[in-house]
């Protein structure tokens, strides 16, 4: 879906991309966690960087897409997930 709203807004000068989070330490995992803490190391041990992402990393990728920086990236979906899908 990405890649074909890309290419049909791609004249007008639109881009699009989907930033794919991973597992981001939010209040809803810490109640999460808080509920059921077995989950947090068996969740945390298939991140490779061992810990979750903040909301700053999200919040810092998605400044960068929104730049000029990253006037010539169209159509990607990047992953903000510490690694997990690089496994």
């Amino acid at each position: 879906m990405t890649r074909s709203a890309a290419l049909d807004s791609a004249e007008a000068g639109v881009r699009v991309n989907a930033l794919v989070t991973g597992l981001i330490d939010t209040p809803l995992w810490r109640s999460a966690v808080q509920a059921h803490p077995e989950i947090e190391d068996r969740f945390l041990g298939q991140i490779p960087t061992g810990r979750p992402g903040a909301e700053e990393d999200v919040a810092a990728f998605a400044a960068f897409l929104l730049s000029d920086e990253s006037g010539f990236v169209n159509g990607a979906a990047l992953a903000v997930d510490g690694g997990f899908t690089a496994r």
